[in-house]
């Protein structure tokens, strides 16, 4: 599907899911930055939450991760 721009779809894939990690956002939908288009999207009055995540990266190295969802 095409967007007019990298918020409409990353509100469309929230919609959608469950919610999203920066990994996801680079890997489904081509955003790098994508806790300024969540901060964009907050300013035009959509609530997004933060949920920390633990576990490995690559390496076997514990890691936090935040996975955006809408609240």
């Amino acid at each position: 599907m095409k967007f007019k721009s990298q918020n409409d779809a990353l509100l469309n894939y929230l919609t959608n899911h469950v919610g999203i990690t920066t990994w996801e956002a680079m890997d489904k939908l081509g955003i790098s930055c994508v806790h300024k288009r969540v901060s964009e999207l907050e300013e035009k009055g959509h609530k997004i939450d933060r949920v920390w995540l633990e576990g490995k990266n690559r390496y076997g190295n514990k890691c936090r991760v935040i996975r955006y969802q809408l609240g």
